[in-house]
């Protein structure tokens, strides 16, 4: 028996983090140099948008609201997992919420 992918969704997290992040991180490294090349990278990687549940700091010292990513003190892979366990699951019925929307459910039957 073959097993098909007939339609496929996506959820995001609600916060856009991208321009924070861009901002944040130049104050964190030692030199102009270094900026610089920073500053290309995100020019290069074409990326427009991150998403998050960290909510973004107005505070230009600090990166999230939540206080997870402080400055030369990032949490590590376990704390950060912790954090993203507590909403994969909503974010995953959400996409499957936008795929069953956009699906016939008596289609559906594995």
């Amino acid at each position: 028996m073959n097993a098909y992918l007939n339609n496929i969704e996506t959820a995001l997290p609600p916060n856009d983090i991208h321009q924070k992040f861009i901002d944040y991180v130049p104050a964190m490294l030692p030199g102009s140099h270094q900026r610089k090349l920073f500053k290309k990278m995100v020019e290069r990687s074409q990326i427009e948008h991150r998403y998050s549940y960290l909510m973004p700091a107005p505070n230009p010292e600090q990166l999230d609201s939540n206080g997870l990513y402080k400055r030369n003190s990032f949490p590590g892979t376990q704390a950060r997992m912790q954090f993203y366990e507590k909403h994969a699951l909503a974010l995953a019925c959400t996409a499957l919420d936008k795929l069953l929307a956009n699906s016939v459910i008596s289609e559906i039957y594995h």
